[in-house]
């Protein structure tokens, strides 16, 4: 697998019922995750399609799945002093929304659930993320804070561990929604390109 790129798959752990629930232990979700990657995401000639494995856990209710994923993420071109250290970063995504609960993300003068842009400071302002809409399509848009933050999850991992501010852009349902994450004391003004 090594000829991927960085945060290529989303790994899901489900129940096939909402509500349900089972007890796995972290070897057997490891082994199941293991055989997905190695048989159906990293097969040239699958096409690295992904794949899920069911009945796992004590009373087989779980299933894990493996799922090709292509963020549209950028990176900054410049690094420090605007890349937001990397710590900082992971103490927003360990604190923001993750409801799968679906959203209208627009301008505040709009009939909107969340306001944008909207910010996340951690506590020592070295980070901070940004949601925002794009600048062409200016409309409220649906998505889930779910998606907000596997979006982040990818810019934290192709852009900020690299010692870069970076962005998610494409998100929400007609794809207007952009997610960045910058330093805390990132220049009044500056922003990155769509």
């Amino acid at each position: 697998m090594s000829d991927l790129d960085d945060a290529v798959c989303v790994i899901e752990i489900s129940p096939p019922v909402y509500g349900s629930y089972d007890t796995v232990t972290g070897l057997e979700l490891a082994r199941a995750a293991f055989s997905i990657v190695e048989n159906c995401v990293s097969s040239v000639e699958l096409g690295r399609v992904g794949g899920e494995v069911r009945g796992l856990g004590q009373h087989k209710r779980l299933s894990i799945s493996v799922k090709v994923y292509n963020p549209r993420v950028r990176c900054a071109p410049v690094q420090a002093p605007v890349a937001p250290p990397t710590v900082d970063c992971d103490s927003i995504l360990s604190v923001m929304p993750t409801s799968h609960d679906e959203e209208t993300f627009g301008p505040s003068r709009t009939s909107s659930d969340v306001d944008l842009p909207a910010s996340i400071k951690n506590p020592t302002n070295g980070c901070m993320l940004v949601v925002r809409a794009d600048v062409y399509t200016p409309r409220p848009d649906k998505a889930t804070w779910y998606d907000i933050w596997a979006a982040a999850v990818a810019v934290r991992q192709i852009c900020v561990v690299k010692g870069h501010a970076g962005q998610s852009i494409g998100l929400g349902y007609r794809g207007a929604l952009i997610v960045q994450f910058l330093s805390g004391r990132y220049p009044a003004g500056l922003t990155l390109t769509n």
